[in-house]
């Protein structure tokens, strides 16, 4: 029998590599969240709860519309349980707020993840885009102030 040139072994293969793995998820600079089927919160990452200004305690089995502003709440859970069910959710930016109200402008990218059980899951990474928003508009209204002066 002829072996494939390329053999794949498995990523997690020992307790040292799940401790890797999860090491990465805690150092990477994107907030990342793991919410259940019902929109609960069953994992954060430290990027996750720095950009909210939440301990993980805090939101481990919250709703993640605590995070949305009132007003965007219901069409949020909307959202979310239409993307658990199966429709498609793009990429997309939100208004969200911060524990001390402050909002922020984020871009949200979400994936389904469906465990072994067959449990669904959203896998949510979320960029804090506010700072690259106040500059774009900055730029924006400069250049129509240099086309009136012209």
């Amino acid at each position: 029998m002829k072996k494939d040139k390329f053999q794949f072994s498995p990523i997690i293969t020992d307790a040292k590599d799940a401790e890797f793995l999860m090491d990465i998820y805690e150092a990477v600079g994107i907030a990342i969240c793991v919410t259940d089927a019902n929109g609960r919160y069953v994992e954060v990452n430290k990027a996750y709860c720095e950009l909210y200004g939440y301990t993980r305690e805090e939101l481990i089995g919250k709703s993640f519309t605590m995070v949305l502003p009132e007003n965007m709440r219901e069409l949020g859970q909307q959202i979310h349980d239409a993307f658990i069910a199966g429709a498609p959710e793009m990429p997309a930016e939100w208004k969200v707020m911060r524990r001390d109200g402050t909002l922020l402008d984020v871009y949200v990218v979400p994936t389904l993840m469906i465990r072994k059980d067959g449990t669904r899951c959203k896998v949510t990474a979320v960029v804090d885009i506010t700072e690259y928003k106040k500059m774009k508009e900055l730029a924006r209204m400069s250049s129509e102030s240099a086309a009136v002066t012209k």
